[in-house]
């Protein structure tokens, strides 16, 4: 499932509006630790801010703003904020979910594994017990 999101801030700089925007695949953040920094970095690189200006620390000291988002991080999203640890937790989920279906369907030829939620509670216990 595809997670993709609109970021965007707006700031004031030297008398000037600017509300610089990027479109974020979080599929490809959702390993980083410095989420937040990784992303106002894109977020000025993007909009052609130089990481080394004082337009740059405006910018990290702004509000940022998620819209847009599209598959399970549209949960997550409440008047253009971010759940980013409620994300990665049912992110985090839904991969494993997602690993042990696969295995109930090759050793045990089930096809809904939400049927079976015994079988869930085991299978996930293994799979975070094998990590």
């Amino acid at each position: 499932m595809a997670n993709h999101i609109r970021i965007s801030a707006e700031f004031s700089y030297q008398g000037q509006i600017y509300q610089p925007e990027i479109k974020v695949d979080l599929d490809n953040f959702i390993k980083t630790e410095n989420f937040s920094d990784l992303v106002i970095m894109r977020l000025a690189k993007e909009n052609c801010i130089d990481t080394y200006s004082y337009q740059y620390e405006v910018l990290q000291q702004s509000l940022l703003k998620f819209d847009q988002a599209e598959g399970l991080i549209k949960q997550y999203i409440n008047n253009g904020t971010l759940d980013y640890i409620g994300f990665i937790q049912a992110h985090q989920e839904h991969a494993i979910f997602q690993d042990i279906s696969l295995i109930a369907k090759e050793h045990l030829d089930i096809d809904d594994l939400n049927q079976h939620p015994q079988l869930i509670k085991a299978l996930t216990a293994s799979y975070l017990l094998a990590k």
